[in-house]
């Protein structure tokens, strides 16, 4: 979506300038992003493809094929690349492209595939699960292949998002919070799919969640109430039980009751999460029932 933003400002910009082609060297303005073109490349040992660079600049030009690029791969043996941006695919494995033009490198490389090698996991990895309403994170897919390969495929993946609140919003590598709810979110990959990362959106203020204590053991029959305490940007304030609510990672251990308090129904080990303020906490706290 993104790249489409670009480049329809870049079309405009053509129009109104009058002039169907611009060169990177008539172009002396800020380069506001680089792109590495195509995403992704699947070839077969022995095959060649040369990769090009499109830029975006502050003056809304918009050029395709920009020169001076400089190139580097980063698994050489398995697929070196020139300095014209030719890359050769010598063995099996994944490798990733990278761009730079004038000191601005590409925010996303190129994903290049050699040989038959398939995706064994996608695993979203995000700096924040838990987001204010305007708040961005930074989000990133890593991809492990086959072959024993890592890299990371962002720039090559299918986001979806699943959210009746329309909490959250996803383009490239940024995660915005919209609206208080939550929601999960999969990247989607060469056929594969990661495990559902759960967003939570609040308007708070909120920014993480705890439950104390950390771990405890209780006898059946038996009620404790947790204390809850929220981080928000100018400090920690604590939070009555009762205006909590609870996540369980197994039934018929603990029950939650209305005063927020949790009672002991049966033996095992569960796994408690609070939710408050449309916040989840980020660690839990493990009731061991004896």
């Amino acid at each position: 979506m993104q790249f489409r933003n670009f480049l329809s400002l870049g079309s405009l910009a053509v129009m109104l300038l009058g002039t169907s082609v611009v060169s990177a060297k008539d172009s002396e303005n800020e380069i506001l992003e680089l792109f590495v073109v195509p995403y992704h490349v699947q070839l077969n040992e022995g095959e060649t493809r040369v990769m090009s660079a499109n830029a975006f600049y502050a003056d809304g030009t918009y050029v395709r094929g920009v020169e001076g690029v400089e190139w580097r791969s980063s698994n050489p043996e398995s697929v070196p690349v020139s300095q014209n941006g030719t890359i050769f695919a010598a063995q099996k494995g994944a490798t990733s492209i990278h761009a730079s033009l004038n000191g601005h490198k590409a925010s996303q490389p190129g994903t290049v595939l050699v040989g038959e090698a398939s995706v064994d996991e996608l695993q979203i990895e995000i700096s924040n699960t838990n987001v204010m309403v305007g708040q961005t994170v930074d989000v990133m897919v890593n991809a492990t292949f086959s072959d024993g390969e890592t890299e990371d495929v962002t720039g090559a993946v299918t986001w979806e998002r699943v959210t009746n609140d329309d909490a959250f919003e996803v383009e490239g590598r940024k995660l915005t919070g919209l609206n208080e709810g939550y929601g999960y979110l999969i990247a989607h990959f060469d056929g594969s799919k990661s495990d559902a990362v759960r967003i939570d959106v609040n308007d708070a203020g909120y920014l993480d969640l705890m439950i104390l204590p950390g771990s405890t053991t209780m006898a059946v029959g038996s009620t404790m109430t947790p204390t809850l305490r929220a981080f928000t940007s100018s400090g920690m304030v604590n939070i009555d039980a009762s205006e909590a609510s609870y996540e369980l990672s197994k039934q018929g251990i603990v029950k939650a009751n209305l005063n927020g308090s949790l009672t002991a129904i049966g033996k095992g080990q569960v796994a408690v999460y609070a939710i408050a303020g449309n916040i989840k906490s980020s660690q839990p706290m493990v009731i061991t029932v004896e």
